[in-house]
């Protein structure tokens, strides 16, 4: 069930596909930099190799931006992993609300980048709003993309336990 949600109000989007895909990809950069690096001192130590002192700091550098770009790829696929698996205990007592009504938020912050969720569960009306920063700020825009592509309806999973909404993805929400 976890691979049919979108993302949450919470949290923000989930990563999967090729998002997902390029985050593995620039991670595994990290272990090749720190090789590639190792294999360069040693064989200079060793003194099989030579290289001129600027070749020498323009390898470093790059390695240095390979590895930084890798570290936060890194720290984007935990943090995504550690969402899925909040998700995955939400989902346990979700419930599939049929008629939510979304719809932008400009009046709690003035930020056109936020929806509200509106539905009626066991008589009651709830009314729940996306968080300013998610996960990551540019990802609020997703919400809206989300609202258009569903017309202002969708279906969404709700958990009354933990009091959390979750979006699903367009082909399980129409």
């Amino acid at each position: 069930m976890i691979k049919k949600v979108a993302a949450s109000l919470e949290e923000g989007k989930l990563v999967y596909g090729i998002t997902k895909a390029v985050l593995m990809f620039s991670s595994i950069l990290l272990a090749f930099a720190i090789l590639t690096d190792i294999g360069i001192w040693v064989m200079v130590l060793m003194g099989n190799f030579t290289m001129a002192a600027y070749m020498m700091e323009a390898l470093i550098f790059a390695n240095l931006i390979c590895a930084l770009v890798s570290m936060f790829s890194i720290y984007l696929l935990i943090k995504d992993n550690k969402q899925k698996k909040e998700i995955a205990v939400w989902l346990e007592d979700a419930v599939i609300i049929n008629h939510a009504v979304l719809k932008r938020n400009f009046q709690s912050s003035g930020n056109p980048n936020r929806i509200e969720v509106k539905f009626s569960y066991n008589g009651a009306e709830y009314s729940f709003c996306s968080e300013e920063g998610t996960r990551i700020k540019g990802y609020s825009k997703f919400y809206i993309w989300y609202c258009k592509r569903v017309n202002g309806k969708a279906k969404i999973l709700y958990s009354p336990t933990y009091n959390k909404v979750m979006l699903l993805k367009v082909k399980y929400a129409l």
